[in-house]
């Protein structure tokens, strides 16, 4: 099952995009109440991640890349590609088969 939750709303899809106030899940746009930050949750086995801003937290797999501009991006599950940010902190207790990397920030692996 292909989950993604954010801020506390769970929706099916593979391919998670946030730009500012506009989030697609597979191509479409889903109205989220307006927030100033986002909390995306990955559950079960997803595709891509790609935020303008918003904290990401992997329980699951994602089978491409995660990234955001600005946002924590927290790993337990699998990310089989790369995982950046450009403004955040990257903390890894699963598995990421591709680079790690942080403009400014920390990361944390194990």
């Amino acid at each position: 099952l292909k989950m993604v939750n954010i801020n506390g709303v769970t929706y099916s899809g593979t391919n998670v995009t946030i730009n500012g106030d506009k989030i697609i899940i597979d191509g479409n746009v889903v109205n989220v109440a307006e927030a100033k930050e986002y909390h995306i949750g990955i559950y079960g086995e997803n595709a891509t991640v790609k935020t303008s801003s918003g904290n990401v937290t992997v329980n699951g797999s994602v089978s491409n890349n995660i990234s955001t501009q600005s946002g924590r991006v927290e790993v337990h599950g699998y990310v089989n590609g790369n995982v950046s940010t450009m403004s955040g902190r990257v903390e890894v207790g699963g598995k990421v088969s591709g680079n790690i990397s942080t403009m400014s920030g920390s990361i944390r692996h194990g």
